[in-house]
């Protein structure tokens, strides 16, 4: 062993070579004895080229730049038909015992690519479904939400479409009890009887109004606590108007004018 690698721990001297490879990963040109060098004294260790869980741990932590330039090195790359490494590692400076230890290093560099890729693979398509599968729970808790909301404001407006029509069937009940007690003298109408039909009707009138627009501005609340209810003024204008000529004409004939 030369003093260039046993100073050096077993994965440091993995490191350099991998530095190597990277280095010379681009680089098509002729070998250096620089190059030939190193791994003439890397492959005189065969503890060195068969560290496969070192190998394996400095290429799986590479960057896809760094990858790319090992796999053109060290033939794991298909478009590379005639890699630097098979040259390097069968130069004959080399003897046989370094021609086997490095080939045994390369056989696993080019396994441990291999690996790396399939994990990163593994990872993105992990990655892919997990974030379609957060997508989808945000859609389906969004749609649950719709869904729910649905369901309250059927609820809502059930309350209210019962409320009103509850209301309703008691006001008019009452108000056909009161007209009847208030028309019953109109089968013997007189002045008296009629002017104050007609007084009592226009007021009764207003006040039926009041309370039909008073259970609607009510049940719009409960449906929809920011909801305004929108007044039809012309309509309103209209049934002032008719109980004031109502009441009017009654008070005409009863001569209180």
């Amino acid at each position: 062993m030369s003093s260039s690698t046993s100073k050096v721990s077993s994965s440091e001297s993995i490191s350099m070579a991998i530095e190597w490879c990277i280095r010379y990963g681009n680089n098509e040109s002729e070998k250096t004895k620089e190059l030939i060098k190193f791994f003439k004294d890397f492959g005189s260790d065969g503890n060195y080229c068969k560290a496969y869980e070192v190998i394996s741990n400095k290429i799986y932590g590479l960057t896809t730049e760094d990858l790319n330039k090992v796999k053109v090195f060290i033939g794991a790359d298909p478009k590379i038909k005639e890699p630097l490494s098979d040259a390097v590692f069968q130069d004959s400076a080399l003897d046989d015992t370094e021609k086997s230890n490095l080939a045994k290093f390369q056989r696993h560099v080019k396994l441990s690519c291999f690996q790396k890729e399939y994990i990163d693979r593994l990872a993105l398509d992990a990655k892919n479904s997990a974030d379609s599968a957060e997508k989808m729970a945000k859609s389906v808790e969004n749609r649950a939400k719709k869904a729910q909301k649905k369901v309250t404001s059927i609820y809502s407006e059930f309350i209210a479409i019962l409320g009103i029509f509850t209301a309703l069937s008691f006001a008019l009940n009452g108000s056909f009890q009161i007209l009847g007690t208030l028309f019953k003298d109109i089968k013997h109408p007189t002045t008296g009887s009629i002017g104050y039909a007609l007084v009592i009707g226009g007021i009764y009138l207003l006040l039926v109004y009041g309370v039909i627009l008073i259970l609607f501005i009510g049940m719009s609340k409960v449906v929809d606590e920011e909801a305004h209810y929108r007044i039809d003024i012309c309509f309103l204008g209209s049934i002032f108007a008719f109980s004031a000529i109502m009441i009017v004409i009654g008070m005409f004939v009863l001569g209180i004018f």
